[in-house]
């Protein structure tokens, strides 16, 4: 079942898997160390209300539906002693969409505070208007002479992003940092190959937790605030095919003019 799925979908169930491995219980056990047969319907709801005061609502009902695959596959297969699968029984955290803007002195006062790998990925997410997981995706292929190549996930249609001087320090940066010179990756791991979103994950929500003192945002609020500060088609520099989706990335208030 597994090694069927697109490519990017093997890489989003294991990202799913090592978040849901990784997280603690109250009593100082990992999720990850329950075996599956003792898993129960409280026990997702217990990792659900964990994600929801994470402000991860989203994130969570997608690591619930692949906890409901892992738990069918299972019990299909008469594995692990599973019998039921309990996260049919969980109700899934209530979406809201995301309205936080994060203005210039934030994002710049973020950027100052931080080394290493994160301040580029600040700066490829807010120009490219890209989603973590498209910005880690970057290889050197991706550099060409007249932009970057962004090959976007999700539907939503490729992108050459022209150079501006902004990006064009920003790829300088990712250049410097790169361990291995001849891996593809422009933003690298520790053994130069592609530098996982979990990793990148936990670094943000370390620094939100223990450094940042205004009201926290995630790295896909940057994609936001590139398509929010995007003048004109916005649609069309987001590379969504519905034009709903504009509606969810653009979050300043229209300016418009009094009746009278």
């Amino acid at each position: 079942m597994f090694l069927k799925k697109a490519a990017s979908t093997q890489q989003d169930y294991r990202g799913y898997h090592r978040r849901i491995c990784s997280k603690m219980l109250e009593d100082g056990r990992y999720f990850g160390d329950i075996p599956l047969k003792n898993w129960t319907i409280p026990t997702v709801r217990k990792y659900l209300d964990q994600r929801e005061k994470e402000d991860a609502c989203i994130g969570g009902n997608r690591e619930k539906s692949y906890i409901s695959l892992v738990f069918s596959w299972a019990i299909e297969r008469d594995l692990g002693g599973v019998t039921i699968n309990p996260a049919k029984g969980v109700r899934r955290n209530e979406e809201r969409a995301r309205t936080r803007y994060v203005t210039d002195a934030e994002f710049e006062a973020a950027k100052s505070e931080l080394s290493g790998y994160l301040p580029i990925i600040m700066e490829l997410a807010y120009l490219l208007r890209a989603r973590l997981s498209e910005v880690l995706d970057l290889t050197r292929d991706d550099v060409l002479d007249e932009g970057i190549y962004l090959h976007r996930r999700k539907g939503s249609r490729d992108a050459i992003t022209r150079w501006s001087p902004a990006l064009k320090s920003a790829v300088d940066a990712a250049k410097i940092l790169r361990i291995n010179l001849f891996g593809k990756h422009l933003i690298q791991g520790r053994c130069g190959d592609r530098l996982s979103e979990s990793t990148v994950q936990t670094a943000w929500g370390r620094f939100m937790r223990e450094k940042w003192q205004g009201e926290r945002f995630t790295i896909h609020d940057l994609k936001a605030k590139g398509i929010t500060d995007t003048p004109g088609d916005k649609q069309r520099a987001g590379g969504h095919k519905d034009p709903r989706m504009v509606h969810v990335y653009d979050r300043k208030p229209i300016d418009i003019e009094p009746t009278k």
